[in-house]
């Protein structure tokens, strides 16, 4: 500061006139402040103190505690049939990215959505003997993946146990979810699948352990269910008798123990009890109330596969009593708009009315075309390539 002043007076220049003989160069040094923390700590040390409360004899400092979710395992699967029989390929890969894969040879006829299934319930059943509880489920079956979340219904009879194991097996675990991906894409379990169903055990395999199963796995995994004295299924089970696994009591069906209903259009549901019923309404109740409000809550228990007596008059009365649920239109209230310039219109009048057009042309057209088409609700839809509803747009 001395040496920076111009003028200087009084003791201030006194003591400039001592430092005069001295060469002192004035410098402005630069900050660096992680040094001057660690010098600032060097000199004036922290004095160790006891965390304690010295208010409460023995509490101890407060500690946050973080819970860090595990990371999901990754499950690849796909099926494949053909005529030296049919095959399934698992890809497990665990949460540190160490890979399992398993290709099963299934030495039974089977189609290949059977196929799709047996890998499907493989892979998770050989997921949860690894201990896994989270599992995203990735596979090509688009026909699989939409029954069991809901969107497809069953209708072939070879088909529906196969669901109720799945559907079984999901609930074991705390997390499932399923992706669908092209087949392109699906490269690995498809050929560890294709392996299986080409394979003829000619000569050994000594990379890939290939699993032979003689039994399909839903028989493998049959439990045979108590009834209750009052329940409404047993009066139906004990018409039920014979060697054969399945077969048909008016509109009932016994598919390896398991009762279910034929509904019109060829659909099978599982019969459930009254206390699975209940559980059953809630739950799908709570899933699809807020939905766009075009499928009453007794179509959506149908697409699951459930069904029970009084199933439509406890799912209406279901959604009667929610606000949300009590603004659904019936059919009629649906068509009060105009549709006079809708290309829809003459569909709808036929599914609603079954009126047919005037015109002797537009009404053979119509004849002709409305078997690509149903409804569901107040919703028409078409049947896609595959047989997948596409909503019919203005």
């Amino acid at each position: 500061y001395l040496l920076t002043r111009p003028v200087l007076s009084g003791r201030l220049a006194r003591w400039l006139l001592q430092l005069s003989e001295f060469d002192i160069v004035c410098t402005t040094p630069k900050a660096i402040r992680g040094q001057a923390v660690i010098d600032m700590l060097a000199l004036f040390p922290e004095v160790e103190e006891s965390t304690l409360s010295k208010e409460v004899l023995g509490e101890l400092p407060e500690v946050v505690a973080t819970v860090v979710e595990e990371a999901p395992w990754t499950l690849y699967f796909d099926g494949s049939s053909t005529t030296n029989g049919g095959g399934a390929g698992v890809v497990i890969i665990n949460p540190e990215g160490k890979t399992s894969a398993l290709s099963f040879k299934l030495d039974f006829p089977c189609t290949n959505n059977v196929a799709e299934y047996e890998a499907f319930i493989m892979g998770l059943s050989t997921a949860r003997e690894m201990g896994a509880e989270r599992v995203k489920v990735i596979g090509d079956s688009n026909l699989v993946l939409s029954q069991l979340q809901g969107s497809f219904a069953v209708k072939e009879a070879t088909l529906a146990p196969y669901r109720t194991a799945a559907e079984r097996l999901i609930n074991s675990f705390k997390q499932v979810v399923m992706e669908h991906i092209p087949g392109v894409t699906n490269r690995y379990a498809d050929a560890l699948a294709t392996l299986g169903s080409k394979l003829s055990y000619v000569q050994e395999q000594p990379n890939i352990t290939v699993v032979r199963r003689e039994t399909p796995v839903v028989e493998a995994m049959v439990q045979e269910e108590l009834l209750e004295e009052d329940d409404w299924r047993k009066p139906l089970r004990k018409e039920f008798s014979g060697e054969s696994s399945i077969k048909d009591l008016k509109d009932y069906v016994l598919i390896f123990g398991e009762l279910y209903r034929r509904l019109p259009g060829g659909v099978l549901t599982r019969c459930v009890g009254m206390v699975e019923a209940r559980r059953r309404l809630q739950e799908v109740h709570e899933a699809t109330c807020s939905l766009e409000p075009v499928t009453s809550l007794y179509r959506r228990l149908q697409r699951k596969g459930y069904y029970w007596p009084e199933m439509r008059k406890q799912a209406a009365d279901v959604q009667a009593n929610c606000p949300k649920c009590s603004t659904v239109p019936t059919t009629e209230e649906a068509f009060t708009v105009s549709l006079a310039e809708d290309w829809r219109a003459p569909y709808l009048a036929f599914f609603v009315e079954g009126a047919l057009p005037t015109n002797s042309k537009l009404a053979y057209k119509l004849k002709k075309t409305v078997k690509r088409y149903f409804m569901d609700g107040a919703t028409l839809y078409r049947k896609g390539f595959n047989g997948e509803p596409l909503r019919c747009l203005e």
